[in-house]
């Protein structure tokens, strides 16, 4: 459109030359002589150079610009509670200005403190272990670890003696027990197998084919009192000959191992006793029910296999005695070489002090005691709720004897210092720099001038 609008304009110009041919001379004369004597006037010159002087002077280059804008408190904030409890105290009240710092309320703080009282407690404690590691070992800790000592190695000593005696009573104990089981061995073979009931076969077949009849359990008895006798005969001859080849100066394992097999012969024959006796006292049995009077042998062997039972009882008491003892004296001396070996460490140890792995760990305790009380000295400090900048109370909004909670609003608060927020077109920003003087004029308040400074620059 504005190409076509051109050629338009220049076809008219023509049209109006072609109609006007003198009056377009004259203004075309006009036209080039005005500008010929505005060259010469201009461009023309007598070759004389002319300078123009002045007095320099410092001035102050202005660039000003303006905007409008909304004033407003440079900061508004809820104070908030940073602990739970009942409010013990309000400070403040509206209106009322306050410095950074300046206590707005405070709750109660009985498990706060407590907790701190605590934590001090606990680092005078680590302190305390800490310079003790520290100091060197004095003369009555060093006599008390070596009593110690000596009182292990006594104890040693005393359990050693124990175990030679020991051994020594076992072996008589052994003598003893072989002093009354050849007799208890032998009265117990007569009585089952000697003939002495009848002439035709030994007592044993005796008693059970007198009462096979009527009890079915005489068999089982029977086989029992063969078992038994058998163990008994077998263990008592091996124990005999191993007694016979020893004596109270042979290996003490020897001795130890002899006292074992003879409580366990002994325990044989009294069980070989007992179920003889058992048999016989069986066949009685049968007889008085059947209303038929036993041999009276029976009460005889009854009374020989019952003398014996106590001495075997007693033997078996004796024996167990000297195993006992000789393991419990086993048994302190391990013990007294740990304890001697732990008290000989011990007293090393007291003697060349603290090395740096306690000292390293008692250190760490002293620092985990120290960052305790922090925590609960911080801990207590949010039982107190101060004013984090200097401003003005706007308002309270809570009261005395509350209850207030981590998040609970106290009151506001607003600085006393105002901003003005000002927009500005991106030429006129451009100009503005952080630090920059301004002049505040309001439209509510007429005649009122203020002066401030740029604080900030939105960089978009």
């Amino acid at each position: 459109m504005r190409n076509l609008f051109s050629l338009t304009a220049v076809k008219k110009a023509f049209a109006f030359a072609g109609a006007h041919k003198i009056m377009s001379a004259i203004i075309v004369f006009a036209v080039l002589g005005g500008g010929y004597w505005t060259y010469n006037t201009f461009a023309s010159s007598d070759g004389e150079t002319r300078y123009v002087l002045g007095t320099v002077e410092r001035g102050t280059v202005i660039a000003a610009v303006s905007a409008s804008g909304q004033v407003s408190a440079s900061n508004q904030l809820d104070i908030q509670a940073k602990a739970s409890g009942e409010i013990t105290s309000i400070n403040v009240s509206p209106g009322q200005k306050v410095v950074a710092g300046a206590l707005i309320a405070a709750l109660d703080p009985t498990d706060a403190q407590k907790t701190v009282r605590d934590a001090q407690a606990n680092l005078e404690s680590a302190q305390l272990s800490l310079e003790k590691l520290q100091k060197p070992a004095d003369s009555l800790s060093l006599t008390q670890a070596q009593n110690t000592l000596s009182k292990a190695q006594e104890s040693k000593q005393n359990a050693e003696d124990d175990l030679e005696q020991s051994y020594d009573d076992g072996f008589n104990d052994i003598s003893n027990a072989f002093l009354d089981l050849p007799a208890v061995m032998t009265v117990l073979e007569d009585v089952l197998y000697g003939d002495d009931t009848s002439q035709n076969q030994d007592n044993l077949n005796f008693y059970t084919d007198a009462i096979k009849a009527t009890n079915n359990a005489t068999l089982r008895f029977k086989a029992d009192v063969e078992a038994k006798y058998t163990a008994a005969r077998t263990a008592y001859d091996r124990n005999f000959n191993d007694y016979k080849a020893a004596s109270r100066f042979s290996d003490v394992a020897v001795i130890e191992g002899l006292i074992n097999q003879t409580y366990d012969t002994t325990k044989k024959i009294a069980d070989a006793v007992k179920s003889a006796n058992d048999l016989i006292q069986l066949y009685q049995d049968e007889f008085t029910k059947r209303n038929l009077t036993p041999s009276p042998l029976s009460t005889t062997h009854i009374a020989a296999l019952g003398a014996y039972t106590g001495t075997t009882n007693s033997h078996l008491s004796s024996l167990l005695s000297a195993k006992n003892t000789i393991k419990t004296s086993k048994d302190t001396i391990v013990n007294s070489d740990r304890t001697i070996t732990e008290n000989t460490g011990s007293l090393e140890k007291l003697k060349a002090g603290a090395d740096d792995i306690d000292l390293r760990s008692s250190q760490l305790s002293v620092t985990k005691a120290q960052n305790a009380l922090r925590d609960a000295q911080n801990n207590l400090d949010d039982y107190y709720v101060r004013a984090p900048f200097a401003g003005t109370i706007a308002a309270v909004n809570i009261k005395k004897f509350d209850s207030a909670g981590s998040g609970t609003a106290i009151a506001t608060l607003v600085t006393s210092q105002k901003i003005a927020e000002l927009s500005l077109n991106e030429v006129d920003a451009a100009k503005v720099s952080i630090g920059d003087k301004a002049t505040l004029t309001f439209d509510a308040i007429e005649g009122l001038t203020l002066t401030g400074a740029v604080a900030e620059v939105s960089t978009i």
